[in-house]
């Protein structure tokens, strides 16, 4: 069933999204419900686990909850295995930097990269237009109010009080719901500003390049930049844009 939920983002990813060497992959469900996605490309392995139910029992007040309550399984591969984490991963081990770009930590490029990949694969579902736009839009903004309270929580100070009445502003009205986002959100500071953050900056950058590269724009063409850059601060990744399409 995962990977039938899966094939179709891999089969379409190979027209917005470059290619690599000679993988094989597969996807193992394992005793605690878990999934593994696993991918081998030239002899190297790498793999993501997505949570399964046990080990949503125990995360009923993480990360899991809130970011993928609205979102299907299919969003959920799509950003922790293909076009997501699974691919830049292996993507950027291929590509042979220095070893010091393998150790440096850019969490708003690599959640948002997969945040970005998980909303762009929304197009392969077969649904209409309309449906994927409410899809791409919804996920957007739920990410968005998430990572409001937690601004809101750590950088105003918003007690439950005043996170429940921004929540009802915005459509959560159920006291239960305000209570398990408040005590995830104060142990995890600033933990969703990355995904939120990174995605909102990739596709700034998006135009930025588009206008650059002007009639030679493509999707596949901003892809590969992103992933051939790599892990970096956006100012940085910014600046490559001029330099990158010279070369091409």
């Amino acid at each position: 069933m995962y990977a039938a939920i899966l094939d179709p983002v891999v089969r379409n990813r190979v027209q917005d999204k470059p290619t690599f060497g000679q993988e094989s992959r597969h996807i193992r469900i394992r005793r605690n419900g878990s999934i593994q996605h696993q991918a081998r490309r030239n002899g190297r392995k790498d793999q993501h686990h997505v949570a399964g139910t046990r080990d949503k029992q125990k995360q009923a007040q993480g990360k899991q909850y809130l970011l993928h309550r609205h979102q299907n399984l299919y969003a959920t591969l799509a950003h922790e295995g293909y076009p997501g984490h699974l691919f830049q991963n292996c993507y950027f081990r291929e590509k042979n930097k220095h070893p010091l770009r393998y150790v440096l930590n850019f969490p708003a490029y690599t959640e948002g990269y997969a945040t970005y990949a998980e909303i762009y694969s929304y197009q392969f579902l077969d649904a209409t237009k309309e449906e994927i736009d409410i899809l791409q839009n919804n996920a957007i903004s739920t990410h968005c109010l998430y990572a409001l309270c937690d601004i809101g929580i750590h950088a105003k100070h918003w007690n439950r009080k005043k996170l429940s009445d921004f929540l009802s502003n915005h459509g959560i009205v159920t006291t239960d719901n305000a209570r398990a986002i408040y005590e995830t959100i104060i142990d995890s500071p600033g933990s969703y500003l990355p995904y939120t953050i990174g995605y909102l900056e990739i596709c700034r950058i998006r135009d930025t390049f588009q206008k650059a590269a002007g009639k030679y724009y493509s999707p596949l063409l901003f892809h590969t930049f992103l992933l051939d850059t790599g892990p970096t601060s956006f100012p940085v990744l910014e600046r490559q844009i001029n330099g990158w399409l010279e070369e091409k």
